[in-house]
């Protein structure tokens, strides 16, 4: 039988990213790298986490991690099912995912803030547009666009997948927790929304404020009850809370072990929030 040998040189334990806990030196062909961090989670916080993992593999070469994605519903049940070390969620937890998490003595760390843009497509005229039309756009009751101000065209609705945290928030803060139409358009990234819409002129969809950056799309305002003073989600509506549709990035993981504690600690610090910014987020310990 065929063995294979590591050589490992331990150095200082430093809690700061871009320091080295272990050098491994691999000295068989068939060898394996010791230890894996399977991240899981938000679609929507997919620009950030990518971002982080390129700058903790350049310098922590020794843990690789590996991010899968899937959506916050299925991060949350990959955590609970021992499948995952580190997830992301971009919704909030029910109690019972909270009391499970708090039991297990899981970190629940907010790393973010978020606004959830309505889109359409930028050649659309309207230009706003208030909760109840939006629910009656996705619940089926409201049709075409003439019914609320815009041409006679039928309105195709694009939403995300059930196991995404972003669907999750819109069920619960614009649908009221009812169903979207069955005659929706399902997408699974926040990018396949966003060409979706770039190309169809009578669409309309919701993704992450970061996603409306650099594309030709036109964000819809939301008007407050008395159809007045509408707000687009920017740094300023959704720091003060003023926008509706504000939510938090949130990243969950064991922090009693060490090498999950490593690839956290990339997560907060200067270049981290400088990715965060870029990518269209508020770094959340920034406003503090």
């Amino acid at each position: 039988m065929r063995k294979a040998f590591f050589l490992v040189i331990t150095a200082l334990s430093l809690s700061h990213c871009g320091e080295k806990q272990v050098e491994q030196l691999k000295i068989a062909d068939n060898a394996e790298p010791v230890g894996l961090i399977r991240i899981k989670g938000s679609e929507t916080a997919r620009k950030i986490i990518t971002s982080i993992d390129e700058f903790y593999k350049k310098t922590n070469s020794a843990v690789p991690v590996e991010y899968s994605g899937g959506g916050s519903n299925l991060g949350i049940m990959s955590m609970m099912h021992g499948d995952a070390d580190v997830i992301f969620v971009s919704r909030d937890l029910n109690n019972e995912e909270i009391s499970y998490f708090k039991e297990k003595k899981f970190t629940i760390d907010t790393i973010a803030i978020d606004g959830l843009a309505i889109v359409v497509n930028h050649k659309n005229p309207l230009k706003n547009i208030n909760l109840v039309q939006l629910r009656g756009i996705y619940e089926g009751k409201i049709s075409n666009w003439k019914d609320i101000g815009g041409p006679n065209q039928p309105i195709k609705v694009y939403s995300r997948e059930s196991t995404s945290g972003t669907y999750s928030m819109f069920k619960e803060k614009v649908l009221c927790n009812g169903n979207c139409l069955a005659t929706h358009t399902s997408k699974t990234y926040n990018e396949d929304i966003v060409d979706g819409i770039k190309q169809d002129f009578y669409g309309i969809g919701y993704v992450g404020v970061g996603y409306t950056l650099g594309n030709e799309l036109k964000v819809l305002g939301l008007l407050d009850s008395l159809n007045k003073n509408p707000l687009t989600p920017d740094y300023s509506t959704i720091k003060t809370g003023e926008y509706p549709l504000k939510r938090y990035i949130i990243t969950i993981y064991d922090g009693t072990n060490e090498k999950i504690k490593n690839y956290v600690s990339c997560i907060h610090n200067k270049n981290t929030y400088k990715i965060i910014n870029e990518s269209g987020f508020i770094p959340y310990r920034n406003i503090q």
